[in-house]
Protein backbone atom coordinates (compact mmCIF):
# COMPACT_ATOMS: atom_id res chain seq x y z
CA UNK A 1 0.00 0.00 0.00
CA UNK A 2 2.97 2.27 0.46
CA UNK A 3 3.66 2.11 -3.28
CA UNK A 4 0.09 3.37 -3.74
CA UNK A 5 0.72 6.39 -1.49
CA UNK A 6 -0.73 5.11 1.79
CA UNK A 7 1.24 5.12 5.03
CA UNK A 8 0.44 1.57 6.03
CA UNK A 9 2.59 -0.55 8.30
CA UNK A 10 2.27 -4.24 9.13
CA UNK A 11 -0.05 -3.52 12.07
CA UNK A 12 -2.40 -1.62 9.72
CA UNK A 13 -2.71 -4.73 7.55
CA UNK A 14 -3.42 -6.89 10.63
CA UNK A 15 -6.02 -4.47 11.95
CA UNK A 16 -7.82 -4.32 8.59
CA UNK A 17 -7.72 -8.12 8.26
CA UNK A 18 -9.11 -8.58 11.81
CA UNK A 19 -11.84 -5.99 11.18
CA UNK A 20 -10.50 -3.67 13.87
CA UNK A 21 -9.79 -0.91 11.36
CA UNK A 22 -12.17 0.02 8.54
CA UNK A 23 -10.90 -0.03 4.98
CA UNK A 24 -11.47 3.36 3.40
CA UNK A 25 -12.93 3.63 -0.11
CA UNK A 26 -9.71 5.02 -1.59
CA UNK A 27 -7.74 2.18 -0.01
CA UNK A 28 -10.19 -0.39 -1.33
CA UNK A 29 -9.84 1.02 -4.84
CA UNK A 30 -6.03 1.10 -4.58
CA UNK A 31 -5.95 -2.54 -3.44
CA UNK A 32 -8.25 -3.62 -6.24
CA UNK A 33 -6.20 -1.70 -8.82
CA UNK A 34 -2.98 -3.19 -7.47
CA UNK A 35 -4.31 -6.74 -7.85
CA UNK A 36 -6.07 -5.97 -11.15
CA UNK A 37 -9.51 -6.90 -9.85
CA UNK A 38 -12.84 -5.22 -9.29
CA UNK A 39 -13.21 -3.64 -5.83
CA UNK A 40 -16.25 -5.87 -5.14
CA UNK A 41 -13.98 -8.89 -5.56
CA UNK A 42 -12.25 -8.04 -2.29
CA UNK A 43 -15.35 -8.88 -0.25
CA UNK A 44 -17.06 -11.34 -2.61
CA UNK A 45 -17.02 -15.06 -1.97
CA UNK A 46 -14.38 -17.25 -3.61
CA UNK A 47 -17.09 -18.72 -5.83
CA UNK A 48 -18.18 -15.25 -6.98
CA UNK A 49 -14.55 -14.30 -7.60
CA UNK A 50 -14.07 -17.42 -9.74
CA UNK A 51 -17.19 -16.56 -11.75
CA UNK A 52 -15.82 -13.05 -12.35
CA UNK A 53 -12.46 -14.47 -13.41
CA UNK A 54 -14.18 -16.86 -15.82
CA UNK A 55 -16.31 -14.06 -17.26
CA UNK A 56 -13.23 -11.88 -17.82
CA UNK A 57 -11.47 -14.78 -19.53
CA UNK A 58 -14.46 -15.38 -21.82
CA UNK A 59 -14.56 -11.67 -22.63
CA UNK A 60 -10.90 -11.85 -23.66
CA UNK A 61 -11.61 -14.94 -25.80
CA UNK A 62 -14.48 -13.17 -27.56
CA UNK A 63 -12.40 -10.04 -28.12
CA UNK A 64 -9.69 -12.24 -29.63
CA UNK A 65 -12.22 -13.89 -31.93
CA UNK A 66 -13.49 -10.50 -33.07
CA UNK A 67 -9.92 -9.46 -33.83
CA UNK A 68 -9.30 -12.63 -35.85
CA UNK A 69 -12.56 -12.09 -37.76
CA UNK A 70 -11.46 -8.58 -38.65
CA UNK A 71 -8.12 -10.00 -39.83
CA UNK A 72 -9.96 -12.59 -41.93
CA UNK A 73 -12.12 -9.91 -43.55
CA UNK A 74 -8.98 -7.95 -44.47
CA UNK A 75 -7.45 -11.14 -45.88
CA UNK A 76 -10.64 -11.72 -47.90
CA UNK A 77 -10.38 -8.31 -49.54
CA UNK A 78 -6.67 -8.82 -50.24
CA UNK A 79 -7.28 -12.28 -51.72
CA UNK A 80 -10.03 -10.88 -53.96
CA UNK A 81 -7.73 -8.14 -55.21
CA UNK A 82 -4.89 -10.62 -55.77
CA UNK A 83 -7.21 -13.02 -57.62
CA UNK A 84 -8.41 -10.29 -59.97
CA UNK A 85 -4.84 -9.18 -60.69
CA UNK A 86 -3.62 -12.73 -61.35
CA UNK A 87 -6.71 -13.54 -63.44
CA UNK A 88 -6.07 -10.52 -65.64
CA UNK A 89 -2.42 -11.48 -66.04
CA UNK A 90 -3.22 -15.13 -66.85
CA UNK A 91 -5.88 -14.18 -69.39
CA UNK A 92 -3.49 -11.76 -71.09
CA UNK A 93 -0.61 -14.25 -71.03
CA UNK A 94 -2.63 -17.21 -72.26
CA UNK A 95 -4.48 -15.10 -74.80
CA UNK A 96 -1.21 -13.88 -76.35
CA UNK A 97 0.31 -17.31 -76.88
CA UNK A 98 -0.08 -19.05 -80.19
CA UNK A 99 -3.52 -20.58 -80.43
CA UNK A 100 -4.86 -18.46 -77.56
CA UNK A 101 -6.78 -20.04 -74.72
CA UNK A 102 -7.72 -23.69 -74.94
CA UNK A 103 -11.34 -24.51 -74.30
CA UNK A 104 -10.52 -26.18 -70.97
CA UNK A 105 -8.51 -23.12 -69.85
CA UNK A 106 -11.35 -20.80 -70.84
CA UNK A 107 -13.85 -23.07 -69.04
CA UNK A 108 -11.75 -23.14 -65.88
CA UNK A 109 -11.31 -19.36 -65.87
CA UNK A 110 -15.04 -18.99 -66.43
CA UNK A 111 -15.85 -21.36 -63.55
CA UNK A 112 -13.46 -19.51 -61.23
CA UNK A 113 -14.90 -16.16 -62.29
CA UNK A 114 -18.42 -17.42 -61.60
CA UNK A 115 -17.45 -18.66 -58.14
CA UNK A 116 -15.67 -15.41 -57.33
CA UNK A 117 -18.56 -13.26 -58.57
CA UNK A 118 -20.98 -15.24 -56.41
CA UNK A 119 -18.61 -15.06 -53.45
CA UNK A 120 -18.02 -11.32 -53.84
CA UNK A 121 -21.76 -10.77 -53.90
CA UNK A 122 -22.07 -12.25 -50.41
CA UNK A 123 -22.35 -9.74 -47.62
CA UNK A 124 -20.42 -10.13 -44.39
CA UNK A 125 -23.74 -11.19 -42.79
CA UNK A 126 -24.20 -13.93 -45.40
CA UNK A 127 -20.62 -15.10 -44.87
CA UNK A 128 -21.25 -15.22 -41.13
CA UNK A 129 -24.40 -17.30 -41.74
CA UNK A 130 -22.41 -19.75 -43.88
CA UNK A 131 -19.75 -19.97 -41.17
CA UNK A 132 -22.43 -20.56 -38.51
CA UNK A 133 -23.92 -23.40 -40.55
CA UNK A 134 -20.49 -24.98 -41.03
CA UNK A 135 -19.77 -24.70 -37.29
CA UNK A 136 -23.09 -26.36 -36.39
CA UNK A 137 -22.39 -29.10 -38.93
CA UNK A 138 -18.97 -29.66 -37.33
CA UNK A 139 -20.55 -29.90 -33.88
CA UNK A 140 -23.12 -32.38 -35.22
CA UNK A 141 -20.34 -34.51 -36.71
CA UNK A 142 -18.72 -34.51 -33.27
CA UNK A 143 -21.98 -35.78 -31.78
CA UNK A 144 -22.84 -32.49 -30.12
CA UNK A 145 -26.18 -30.74 -30.52
CA UNK A 146 -25.06 -27.11 -30.37
CA UNK A 147 -26.83 -24.11 -31.87
CA UNK A 148 -24.46 -21.29 -32.80
CA UNK A 149 -25.84 -17.74 -32.43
Amino acid sequence: MRSCGFKWVQSTVWNVEKGERPLRAAELKALADYFGIAPASLWASEEANQVLINLRQQKQVLEGIEGRLADLLRERVTAQQDYLAVRSYVQDYLGEREGGLTQSEADEISALDKWLSEHLALSVRQLAERARERAEQGFAEDGMNVEVH
